[in-house]
């Protein structure tokens, strides 16, 4: 958790993103547990990570994440595959019949909240559906699940 006279201040994330990328470059498949209400989540999908499982630790909620590489490579709603505006563009589309992508929306959370999305993100990635994108743009939160 940033010290909250830094927070904000893209230090962090550029550390973060650096040794990331470190990590990548060999090939070293990484874990990670983060919150939901954090900016930070949706940085870690955008370098490629995806969501696994929710969980709970001591009374807060946590998505677990993992980046693994080129096999992540199927999955087409990655931010290498799909931008942010056709994220939003299908999110109004009708559901796909096959249920192997699902777009969530809900309107944006107020500062420090959940998602009113959160409970059915849970439900999706306890069925085997991997977690792509987490994002709030225009008032709008998204979330993309897909299943591998």
């Amino acid at each position: 958790m940033a010290n909250d006279d830094f927070q904000g201040g893209k230090m962090g994330e550029m550390l973060a993103e650096g040794a990331f990328r470190e990590q990548q470059r060999l090939g070293v498949p990484i874990y990670a547990e983060c919150d939901p209400r954090s900016g930070i989540t949706q940085k870690y999908l955008e370098w490629g990570f995806v969501g696994l499982s929710a969980g709970e630790e001591r009374g807060l909620k946590i998505f677990n994440i993992e980046w693994r590489g080129s096999r992540n490579a199927p999955l087409a709603t990655t931010l290498e595959k799909m931008t942010r505006d056709e994220v939003m563009r299908r999110s109004q589309e009708a559901p796909d019949a096959s249920r192997k992508t699902v777009f969530l929306t809900c309107p944006a959370p107020k500062e420090g909240a959940q998602t009113v999305s959160l409970p059915e993100v849970e439900r999706l990635l306890a069925d085997g559906y991997m977690l792509t994108r987490y994002f709030t743009e225009k008032g709008t939160h998204y979330s993309v699940l897909e299943r591998p």
